[in-house]
């Protein structure tokens, strides 16, 4: 089952845009990049503008750049399932929303104070 890309919310969501300022918008994204190249948000920006433009295999190279650099942050793992279910990859997209769970469950155990 194909999930409708307007139920998703997030970079990785898509609607129609103007393909010559999303093109611009990958240039200026990638620019950044020089200051910064390891900015996770920067490299889902670029793999949801890659994918407005229907260049599929860039937005997965961007998305996987951004789950290198940030493995462990929950919102570029839900962001990455996201982008995952929408192109119909379901079993992808279950890997990284199972460890997108198990972080969140870690990180709430973390934070919450002991009992004294």
């Amino acid at each position: 089952m194909k999930v409708p890309v307007s139920l998703l919310n997030g970079p990785c969501a898509t609607w129609p845009r103007d393909r010559s300022g999303t093109e611009r918008a990958i240039g200026h994204y990638f620019a950044s990049l020089k200051n910064n190249p390891s900015d996770s948000q920067v490299w889902l920006a670029i793999a949801s503008a890659y994918r407005d433009i229907g260049n599929m295999k860039d937005a997965d190279y961007a998305l996987t750049k951004a789950l290198y650099y940030d493995r462990e942050v929950p919102n570029v793992i839900w962001e990455s399932g996201l982008f995952y279910l929408s192109e119909n990859r379901q079993k992808e997209a279950l890997q990284v929303f199972r460890r997108f769970i198990s972080i969140v469950r870690s990180n709430r155990k973390m934070s919450t104070p002991s009992a004294t």
